[in-house]
């Protein structure tokens, strides 16, 4: 179910609704309420409103009376989503309050919110992050500013929580201050039974985000099951080695998801695959290893293709690094791509025809790059799903 602030009568579609208008049909019929397992809750429409003045205390109002009412039903929502305005502009007081009052609904009762799902929040108090990720069981954090500072590093309010951490799933996207306020001591608890692990970072200049979500994986090493890293596409540290061993890792994924085409002759991408998985003993239980790259091209080009795919030296070295797991028939190893048209092609039928040339490019100038590793049981796959973003 979605629910926002105000739907006009022209609008409801689908399982939309307003926040008054589900808080008044929940309460004409309480039993439908309990069909609710999946709940996405909009703090502001997409579009702007008009000026009424009084718009953002009565949508606040309505939206606890709606919350009010799925308590008092203890309606057992498996999944909640935050989303608000991804401009600061739009961004008001009142929806910092929603946020919070979501988020106490969320972790009132662990067993109620198993996924609870942030993005795009500023100004969100760490000790509530910290109470979303004790009680629920997966959460997803994108884009989050604190209230105290990127740079701040604070214990949790209440350093003692009741219990053992509820959290198994847990998701970052550009929330990178949050790595090494999660390595601090006082806070190692809160992820230290993940069995699967999602982050993104910046290389050097901007920190070195993915040594440190790599720390983060290696204090739940013996819970962990699924780690997915997600390269930075412009700014990689083709450095960064997996210092830990990671015994129960069952899968591994590994995304890079706009490389530039016109660079292709100088990537490091490669070489930075290639020192994440130089030592497979690290990785004893791995049952899936998968590798997906998304290539960026700015500019049309003119056929044939082949001759732009001249591919980076580094390649050899991750031929060499894949070896070991595809030579093993423990292991399935998949290289997925796919292409990013930047420019707008004049009809569908080109962009189809486009995106077919790049693919054959690009894939028999892999098959020569890593042609060891594809003799041994390498799988290339068009990539066209998501990775859990």
């Amino acid at each position: 179910m979605k629910v926002e602030p105000r739907l006009p009568s022209n609008e409801r579609r689908g399982n939309w609704a307003s926040y008054r208008g589900a808080a008044a049909h929940f309460s004409a019929h309480p039993r439908l309420a309990t069909y609710i397992k999946n709940l996405k809750i909009y703090l502001q429409k997409p579009w702007r409103f008009g000026s009424t003045s009084d718009l953002p205390k009565d949508d606040l109002a309505a939206l606890n009376s709606f919350l009010d009412l799925l308590e008092r039903l203890d309606v057992p929502i498996q999944r909640i989503k935050i989303r608000v305005p991804s401009r600061v502009r739009d961004w008001e007081d009142w929806m910092l309050m929603g946020a919070r009052r979501l988020i106490e609904h969320a972790v009132r009762n662990p067993a109620r919110a198993h996924h609870l799902s942030l993005k795009t929040m500023d100004n969100i108090p760490l000790n509530d992050i910290y109470r979303a990720l004790w009680s629920s069981q997966s959460v997803s954090l994108k884009d989050l500013c604190s209230s105290e500072g990127q740079y701040t590093v604070v214990a949790p309010a209440d350093q003692h929580p009741v219990g053992e951490p509820a959290l198994r799933r847990l998701k970052l996207f550009g929330t990178n201050y949050l790595y090494s306020v999660l390595l601090q001591p006082a806070l190692r608890r809160y992820t230290n039974s993940l069995t699967a692990l999602s982050f993104d970072g910046f290389g050097p200049p901007f920190g070195d985000h993915i040594a440190l979500g790599l720390e983060l994986a290696a204090l739940c090493s013996t819970t962990l099951e699924d780690l997915t890293v997600i390269f930075n596409s412009w700014r990689i540290d083709e450095h960064n080695t997996l210092q830990h061993r990671l015994p129960n890792l069952r899968k591994l994924t590994l995304v890079s998801e706009h490389q530039q085409l016109e660079e292709i002759s100088s990537w490091n991408l490669p070489r930075a695959l290639t020192n994440l998985l130089h030592d497979a003993s690290k990785l004893p239980a791995l049952t899936k290893l998968v590798i997906l790259v998304g290539i960026a091209t700015d500019d049309p080009i003119d056929p044939p293709f082949a001759p732009r795919y001249v591919l980076s030296p580094h390649f050899a070295e991750l031929d060499e690094a894949l070896l070991p797991y595809c030579a093993s028939s423990a292991i399935a190893v998949e290289l997925g791509i796919r292409h990013h048209l930047m420019y707008e092609p004049e009809t569908p039928e080109e962009r189809r025809a486009d995106l077919e040339e790049h693919y054959a490019a690009f894939s028999e100038a892999l098959r020569g790059g890593l042609a060891r590793a594809f003799a041994v049981g390498l799988k290339l796959i068009k990539w066209s799903d998501g990775y859990g973003r």
